[in-house]
């Protein structure tokens, strides 16, 4: 299953769950592809000072799109801190050159 710029959507005793049963080996995969400036991924905020309060994280692990070509992270990427609207605004150029990069390396 592959979902595109998804919000985080569970905490983390089911994400282990889904995990458990979409890795690699069992003929199942789950794929969250994420565009690098896509505020939406973001969601809920997850700061450093916000894990304790929003605790949800992504399914289906963190995969980093590269030159290389993909590869699946340890661990899901570290908190961050959500982008002002004005940020938001003024990234969108950034989100076609991130997917066309994305997409050229993914496939």
């Amino acid at each position: 299953m592959y979902t595109h710029s998804c919000p985080r959507v569970c905490l983390e005793p089911f994400a282990t769950l889904v995990n458990d049963h979409t890795q690699p080996g069992g003929g199942k995969y789950l794929f969250c592809i994420v565009n690098r400036e896509d505020p939406v991924c973001t969601v809920p905020p997850r700061t450093v000072d916000q894990i304790a309060d929003y605790p949800f994280v992504h399914v289906g692990g963190a995969w980093k799109l590269t030159e290389d070509g993909p590869y699946k992270m340890n661990d899901e990427p570290p908190p961050v801190d959500p982008q002002s609207i004005i940020n938001i605004i003024w990234n969108v150029k950034n989100h076609r050159k991130s997917f066309c990069m994305n997409a050229r390396v993914g496939g």
